[in-house]
């Protein structure tokens, strides 16, 4: 099961809570991306977007997070760079799903994701 290999605590995002993200890519200025966050965890996040014909992605990509919709206290991620580490890519399905790792963040983009997550752990009651 992939729960083994989980090295830091993550939040789900349900389909009713709308917390995206815009991405660039920072080797082609015209490509951008809006995707919606699926879960978040202090290593980086999963995320997902609706399929076009005209695009695609890699594992080993990186990308720029250039703004977070949705909740305030994610801000904090924001002008920060991530790479892909997985995509899921089934022409069956209407989405693409792509696994990102944080890269390069500092103590205070770690504080604040540690804060939100725990935020919302010790607030969720059900």
């Amino acid at each position: 099961m992939g729960s083994e290999r989980r090295v830091h605590e993550r939040i789900y995002f349900s389909r009713s809570e709308e917390v995206t993200v815009a991405l660039s890519f920072p080797g082609n200025k015209n490509k951008t991306l809006a995707a919606k966050i699926i879960n978040l965890s202090k290593g980086g996040m999963a995320i997902s977007f609706r399929r076009k014909n005209d695009f695609s992605i890699t594992q080993g990509e990186t990308l720029f997070i250039k703004e977070v919709d949705g909740t305030y206290e994610l801000k904090c991620i924001e002008n920060i760079m991530v790479e892909t580490v997985w995509v899921l890519d089934n022409a069956s399905l209407e989405t693409i799903g792509v696994g990102c790792k944080f890269k390069d963040l500092s103590k205070e983009n770690t504080n604040c994701i540690v804060q939100f997550i725990a935020q919302l752990t010790t607030g969720n009651t059900g």
